[in-house]
C-alpha cells in the first residue's frame, strides 16, 4: 500500500488502523490535487511503522496512451483471468525476486492467522463469503464482484457526499454509525429494497464504511500469494517500473478485493 511504510505482523485489536501519519500510495492516483485522505484504507493483523517521509514535491504521473487500448480483467473470461494472474505472478516475482522470497519465508514461519468470523454477522465476514450471501438473497452487483453492502455504502457518498469536507477524515456521530451498523446487521439481507435512511449523513456512512473495510478477515489489499500489502514499492523507483509492479500486484488479487479496491478508488477520485 505505502512505500513509506515497513510492515510489521502484529494481530490489531478491531477496528484499529493505520497510524494518523499514514498516507497512502493510492491516494495519489486518485488525488493529484494535495487532497491527502488518511486511514482509508486500513489493514487487520498488520501494522506499520515510518520507514521515510513522501517527499513533497511528488509530481502527478501521466500515464502513457495505450496505442492498442487497454484491457479491463472485467473484460475476459474467469479462466482467462486465472492465467493471467499465474503470469503476473511470475512477473512480479521477477521484478522484486529477493524480496518475495523473504516475505514468503516470513509467511511460513509465522504460520496462518486463525479465521474468526461468524457467518451471521455482515461485518467482518470475507468479501468472498459476503458475495455468495449475495447471491443467496439476489443481491449481487451486475457485472462486478463486490459485496452490494459495499455498492450501497459507496452509491451514498457519492450521491451525497461529493462536496463534504473531509469526509474521510472528520467521524461521525459515533452512537449513529452503531445505529447504522446495527440496523445493516438486522435488515439489509431481510428487506430486499434496503436503502440507508436519510437520517444518516455522509460522515456517518463514511465512518460505517471504513468499520467495514476494517473489520474485514482479510486486508482488503491482499492477493492469494502475497496475504498482506508489502513494502515492495519505492517514491524513487522509475516510474515505468513503479506502475509495472502495481499492476502485476492489482492483476495477483482476487476479483472480489481487486473490484472492491477500484469502486473505492472511484468514489476517491470523484472526492478529489
Amino acid at each position: 500500500v505505502s512505500s513509506t511504510y515497513k510492515w510489521k505482523h502484529k494481530n490489531l485489536q478491531k477496528g484499529e488502523l493505520f497510524g494518523n501519519q499514514g498516507y497512502d500510495i493510492l491516494t495519489h492516483f486518485t488525488s493529484c490535487l494535495g487532497s491527502r485522505k488518511q486511514q482509508l484504507l486500513p489493514v487487520r493483523h498488520y501494522v506499520c511503522t515510518p520507514v521515510c517521509p513522501v517527499p513533497d514535491n511528488l509530481e502527478p504521473w501521466r500515464l502513457p496512451v495505450e496505442p492498442l487500448g487497454i484491457t479491463f480483467p472485467s473484460y475476459l473470461s474467469e479462466q482467462n483471468v486465472e492465467k493471467i494472474r499465474t503470469l503476473a505472478q511470475a512477473e512480479f516475482c521477477l521484478l522484486y525476486g529477493k524480496t518475495v522470497q523473504k516475505i514468503l519465508a516470513e509467511n511460513q514461519s509465522m504460520g496462518k492467522l486463525p479465521e474468526q468470523f461468524s457467518e451471521d454477522k455482515i461485518f467482518g465476514l470475507p468479501l468472498d463469503l459476503l458475495i455468495k450471501k449475495d447471491n443467496a438473497f439476489k443481491r449481487s452487483v451486475p457485472r462486478l464482484a463486490i459485496p452490494s453492502l459495499l455498492g450501497l455504502m459507496l452509491k451514498f457518498i457519492s450521491k451525497n457526499g461529493l462536496t463534504t469536507k473531509d469526509i474521510f477524515k472528520t467521524p461521525g456521530s459515533s452512537t449513529k454509525v452503531e445505529k447504522l451498523k446495527e440496523d445493516i446487521e438486522a435488515n439489509f439481507y431481510q428487506s430486499p429494497n434496503y436503502e440507508i435512511s436519510n437520517e444518516y449523513d455522509a460522515h456517518d456512512v463514511a465512518a460505517a464504511l471504513r468499520d467495514f473495510i476494517a473489520e474485514l478477515q482479510k486486508p482488503l489489499l491482499t492477493t492469494p500469494v502475497i496475504p498482506f500489502p508489502p513494502d515492495f514499492f519505492s517514491w524513487e523507483m522509475e516510474h515505468k517500473d513503479f506502475l509495472k509492479g502495481l499492476n502485476y500486484y492489482f492483476l495477483m488479487m482476487t476479483p472480489e478485493h481487486r473490484d472492491s479496491l477500484q469502486m473505492i478508488l472511484v468514489v476517491l477520485h470523484a472526492l478529489t
